[in-house]
């Protein structure tokens, strides 16, 4: 999933959270719609909007534990972020700044649950 419609579906996200898109815009939700589905689709379930709810939760503490911890975001940056710099640089993408990071989680989870709110 992740090299495939994973990865896809995250540079599109990506692009949008960098150009400012809002999390509760049409084009943000329908993106977190498609990666909350091709997950779903992965693990052979369906996205409904509790379980985007469940994803924007889980989005919201990944983003606090990569900022709670100092010394595991240096392990991080280190090691997985360097490898996802690479990657980005590879396929032309321009590597996150550290000013970007912050708020993805967030904006992830508003968009999930904007999608959410919506379909229920």
């Amino acid at each position: 999933f992740i090299h495939r419609d994973g990865a896809r579906i995250g540079e599109e996200i990506l692009r949008a959270y960098r150009s400012g898109l809002p999390a509760d815009s049409p084009r943000a939700r329908e993106l977190l719609v498609r990666l909350s589905d091709a997950a779903a689709e992965a693990a052979g379930r369906q996205a409904t909007p509790e379980s985007r709810a469940r994803l924007a939760e889980a989005f919201l503490l990944a983003g606090e534990a990569r900022g709670a911890d100092g010394e595991a975001e240096a392990r991080y940056d280190d090691t997985h972020g360097r490898y996802l710099s690479l990657v980005a640089r590879i396929n032309g993408n321009p590597p996150a700044t550290a000013e970007e990071v912050p708020g993805l989680f967030e904006w992830l989870a508003e968009a999930l649950r904007a999608s959410a709110r919506q379909e229920a």
